[in-house]
């Protein structure tokens, strides 16, 4: 189950394409990747398919993922 440990989260399998997908970590996932798209305007702009927050990994997911990934590693 996720849990937060101040000020850390921690999921306890990955999340992705062929991944276990716990709910609980799922859910943590696309929260997180809905906040940081909130706060990033100009800096990260996550694909067109909304992504709903409710623990299912679903493609949206996986391209809302892949995005940010990519994004991080281009400004590192």
């Amino acid at each position: 189950m996720a849990f937060k440990v101040q000020p850390f989260y921690k999921i306890d399998a990955p999340v992705g394409a062929g991944q276990p997908n716990k709910p609980d970590d799922v859910t943590l996932v696309q929260y997180l990747l809905v906040k940081v798209a909130s706060r990033t305007a100009g800096r990260w702009t996550p694909p067109p398919a909304p992504l709903v927050v409710n623990g299912t990994y679903t493609p949206a997911l996986g391209e809302w993922i892949k995005s940010y990934q990519v994004t991080v590693k281009a400004t590192n």
